[in-house]
C-alpha cells in the first residue's frame, strides 16, 4: 500500500452521528512474529520473533530495527537490500503472531490509530499518544471497550473530570487490545451507542491483521460488509 495515498472505504448506508474514522496501518512491535519469504530462495525464508528492542536479524542485512514499521515498509526495506545480490527479488512479509502491546484510540482525537504500549499506560496517556482531543470531542463521554468485541466490557468515562478536577478514578490503566472511542456526541445509552459503532470497531481491530497480511484486505478495501464510511490513512 502506497504510504502517500489515502484509501477511502465507503458504504451504501451511514450511521447517524458517526463520522468516518481515520486510522493508521498496523505497525510492528516487540513480541510480533513475522514470516519472510523470498520466491525461489528458500534459504531466505525465515520466521522471526521481534526482540524486545524491536530488532530482527536477517541474511545479507544483519540487524534491522523494525519497531514502528508497517509490513509494506519492512518488505520494501528487505527487497531493496536483496536487490544488491539478486535480480528482482520477490519478497513477501506476513505477520503470524501478534503479541505486542497495542491499543486503539479512535474518534475525536487528532491522530486516531493503533498505538504501542511501552509500559503501563493510562487512558489520558493514550489520548496524548493520539495528539489530544479535537474541538468536537465530548470529553465527559469517552467509551472504553475491553475484551471480546461482540460481548465487551463497556465503560463510560468522564475524562474532563480527570483533566479539570484530578479525578484519578476515571483515568483507568489500559490493557492490550483496549479500544478508546472519543465521541462527538453525548452518549445517553452506552449499549445503544456501542451497537451503532460496532461495525467500525470490529473492522478496525480486524484490519490490524488485514493490512498486515495485505492480500487478505482486498475485500475490505472494496467496502464489502461495511455499513458506514471508513478511511484508512497509512503512516508516512
Amino acid at each position: 500500500m502506497d504510504s502517500s495515498m489515502e484509501t477511502s472505504i465507503s458504504a451504501n448506508s451511514g450511521i447517524e452521528d458517526i463520522k468516518p474514522v481515520t486510522v493508521s496501518v498496523f505497525t510492528l512491535g516487540p513480541g510480533d512474529t513475522v514470516e519472510i519469504t523470498v520466491w525461489r530462495n528458500k534459504d531466505l525464508d525465515k520466521t522471526i520473533l521481534v526482540a524486545p528492542d524491536g530488532i530482527i536479524s536477517y541474511p545479507f542485512m544483519g540487524n534491522i530495527q523494525v519497531k514502528g514499521l508497517s509490513i509494506s515498509q519492512l518488505r520494501n526495506k528487505i527487497t531493496a537490500a536483496l536487490s544488491e545480490y539478486f535480480v528482482n527479488p520477490r519478497v513477501s512479509v506476513n505477520i503470524t503472531s501478534n503479541q505486542s502491546q497495542k491499543i486503539f484510540v479512535l474518534g475525536e482525537v487528532n491522530q486516531p490509530g493503533i498505538f504501542q504500549m511501552a509500559g503501563p499506560t493510562t487512558i489520558i496517556e493514550a489520548i496524548s499518544m493520539a495528539r489530544g482531543f479535537t474541538r468536537d470531542a465530548k470529553e465527559r463521554n469517552v467509551l472504553l471497550i475491553r475484551g471480546d468485541k461482540k460481548k465487551p466490557d463497556l465503560k463510560l468515562l468522564d475524562l474532563k473530570a480527570v483533566l479539570k478536577k484530578g479525578e484519578i478514578s476515571q483515568n483507568l490503566s489500559l490493557k492490550p487490545g483496549d479500544v478508546v472511542y472519543v465521541p462527538a456526541t453525548v452518549i445517553a445509552s452506552v449499549e445503544r451507542f456501542f451497537k451503532r459503532i460496532y461495525t467500525v470497531i470490529l473492522t478496525i481491530t480486524a484490519m490490524e491483521y488485514g493490512i498486515a497480511i495485505e492480500p487478505l484486505v482486498e475485500d475490505v478495501l472494496k467496502g464489502e460488509g461495511q455499513s458506514i464510511p471508513l478511511t484508512i490513512r497509512p503512516k508516512p
